[in-house]
């Protein structure tokens, strides 16, 4: 992977641009979360769809102004590491959260992304998943009850 592309990347969605990030996923690419019950990330995500539809989405509906902020991209030969932080708030939360991250890039013998391990509370975005939907419940009920 050329140097500085992964920054590039990570700084680009910080802007809320999630193409230049996606543009580094191949077919095969997987993106690999947990296997948790209750954690929305939850699965090994493959390829750019994979990736937009069962960890982009999902993180950009969870946190309102979702902002990414990259403090280090550290690149070797076949691993580079990016070290950062998420900021958004969270449907009922007074403030704004934040989640601090590392996610490890494995890269082929081809120099291509081939994969990523992400690390963080994942707690908090469970929690933000719950807060979400107890949202949405109580927006039914108050509708069913004004109805």
């Amino acid at each position: 992977m050329p140097e500085g592309i992964l920054a590039t990347a990570y700084e680009a969605l910080g802007r809320g641009e999630r193409d230049p990030l996606l543009a580094l996923l191949g077919p095969d690419f997987e993106w690999i979360e947990p296997e948790l019950d209750g954690y929305p990330l939850s699965g090994v995500h493959r390829g750019p769809d994979g990736v937009t539809q069962g960890v982009l989405y999902p993180l950009f509906e969870l946190f309102d102004r979702l902002v990414v902020d990259v403090a280090e991209v550290i690149e070797g030969e076949d691993r580079s590491v990016v070290v950062g932080t998420m900021r958004g708030r969270p449907a009922g939360a007074d403030s704004d959260w934040e989640l601090p991250f590392a996610h490890i890039w494995e890269v082929d013998e081809d120099g291509v992304a081939a994969r990523v391990r992400t690390y963080f509370d994942r707690s908090r975005i469970t929690i933000a998943a719950s807060r979400r939907q107890l949202a949405e419940v109580a927006d039914d009920l108050l509708e069913q009850a004004a109805e």
